[in-house]
C-alpha cells in the first residue's frame, strides 16, 4: 500500500513539473465586446424565466453558434435545448431573444 502511495506522489510531482505555470482551469476570458460575451449577457437578462444556470449557459452557447452561422435560430433553440422555462412561453422567449440579437 505504501509503495502505491509513493508512486502516486511521484507521478503527481512529475506531472506538476511538466505543466509548469499553466493554469488548469482551461477557461479563457472573452473580450467585453465579443460575440460570446454579448450572447451570454442576453441570456442572463432572462434569468427570472430561466432559473437553472446550466440551461442559461447551454442556451448562450447555442446563441453564439447561431451568431457565427453554425447553429439554429432561437425559435428552434428554445425547444431543442430543452430549457426549463418559468413564467414565459417558449415562443415569447424566442421572440425576445431575436429582438436582442438584432441589436448586436
Amino acid at each position: 500500500m505504501f509503495s502505491v502511495l509513493i508512486h502516486f506522489a511521484i507521478f503527481k510531482i512529475k506531472k506538476r513539473k511538466t505543466y509548469g505555470n499553466i493554469t488548469f482551469s482551461g477557461k479563457k476570458k472573452a473580450h467585453a465586446d465579443s460575440i460570446e460575451k454579448k450572447c451570454y449577457k442576453i441570456v442572463g437578462k432572462f434569468e427570472e424565466f430561466i432559473p437553472v444556470t446550466n440551461d442559461r449557459n447551454r442556451l448562450g452557447f447555442c446563441l453564439v453558434k447561431y451568431m457565427q452561422g453554425e447553429g439554429d435560430p432561437p425559435e428552434v433553440l428554445v425547444k431543442s435545448t430543452k430549457v426549463q422555462l418559468e413564467g414565459i412561453a417558449g415562443e415569447e422567449l424566442a421572440t425576445k431573444l431575436n429582438e436582442e440579437l438584432n441589436k448586436i
